[in-house]
């Protein structure tokens, strides 16, 4: 039982940081964006290249095969 009420408290702080880190996300202006390799599906262990903010980590786009390109070559 014990392990019942830890697990859900931990589910709900989780929920709590999810949501905050949502709301920077939205307030964020995004003014400086880099290639990055992020885990779209938390489940899987499949990276894909994206743009993102720097500042608050939010995935903002997919990059150009010409971007894709460059970033490869680096």
């Amino acid at each position: 039982m014990k392990t019942i009420r830890k697990v859900q408290k931990l589910l709900d702080q989780k929920k709590k940081v999810e949501k905050e880190i949502e709301m920077i996300q939205n307030n964020c202006k995004h003014e400086n964006q880099q290639l990055k390799f992020i885990y779209p599906n938390p489940i899987s262990q499949q990276t894909e290249l994206r743009w993102v903010c720097e500042y608050c980590e939010k995935p903002l786009g997919i990059p150009t095969e010409k971007e894709f390109k460059k970033f490869i070559t680096k």
